[in-house]
């Protein structure tokens, strides 16, 4: 049997594979970093530019405002009913304008300043925005129960704003008539050894169909005849996102959400 040539590397042919290999995978992870350090400007820069512009608003819509007041104060009894109907919507609309330019402003807020972590005690800040929370006049009798003992490593501010909003978002969407008292149930699970936060209420849901809605600025999946912005659930993901967590959504109409957030 005649003797086979068996092909073998040059000496120090692997090493230099390697070599390349390790250069373009620094290569690729330095591209990497750059865009990231790229999107990161970008974001605030358009966040500086949200600001600016929710700043110069305030100013003339305020004015707009305080004229309608003075208006119906000192002229209203010279005025007939639509007169002082139509003074009134305008009134009414500044203050739903007012509202949306303070939580644009705080979005962008929400993307500055350090984050500062320590051992929270997410229960007790939850069952303060209950109590906050019961002591407004909704629709229907609140009930908000809190499950003892949770606890996170967060900033506390931002995390009392992510609960007050799910929370508050529970009751808004729960609170219909005098007869069905609106609950929320405010409780947390383990899941794949983290720790998984859940709000659920029982309020009007909605079509999953559309959750990819959900955490997007000014998108509103109950239209305008309920409060609110549509930017609240924006700001609670902006905020989750900072800490380097999750959240998601569960929900059938008229069965109630379920809404899931980490914090790690």
């Amino acid at each position: 049997m005649a003797n086979q040539e068996i092909d073998r590397p040059m000496e120090g042919e692997g090493v230099v594979e390697t070599q390349d290999l390790q250069q373009r995978v620094a290569e690729l992870e330095q591209q990497l970093k750059d865009r990231n350090a790229d999107l990161a400007a970008l974001q605030r820069e358009f966040d500086h530019f949200t600001g600016s512009v929710a700043h110069d608003i305030r100013s003339p819509l305020r004015a707009v405002m305080s004229t309608s007041k003075m208006l119906i104060e000192d002229y209203g009894p010279m005025l007939d009913e639509d007169g002082r109907e139509m003074l009134q919507r305008q009134i009414d609309s500044g203050k739903r304008m007012n509202a949306l330019v303070e939580d644009i402003l705080e979005y962008t807020r929400l993307g500055s300043g350090e984050l500062v972590r320590s051992d929270l005690d997410v229960s007790q800040i939850a069952q303060e925005v209950a109590e906050e929370l019961k002591g407004r006049e909704w629709k229907s009798p609140v009930e908000i129960t809190v499950e003892p003992g949770m606890r996170a490593f967060a900033d506390p501010r931002l995390t009392r704003a992510v609960v007050k909003n799910l929370i508050e978002n529970g009751v808004k969407f729960s609170s219909r008539t005098p007869s069905t008292p609106a609950k929320v149930e405010v409780n947390s699970l383990s899941q794949d050894g983290e720790t998984v936060f859940v709000v659920k209420d029982n309020g009007r849901g909605f079509d999953m169909v559309h959750a990819g809605k959900l955490f997007h600025p000014f998108e509103r999946l109950h239209g305008k005849e309920l409060p609110g912005s549509g930017i609240g659930l924006a700001n609670t993901k902006k905020i989750i996102d900072r800490h380097g967590g999750r959240i998601w959504a569960e929900a059938e109409v008229d069965k109630g959400a379920t809404f899931y957030f980490t914090l790690i």
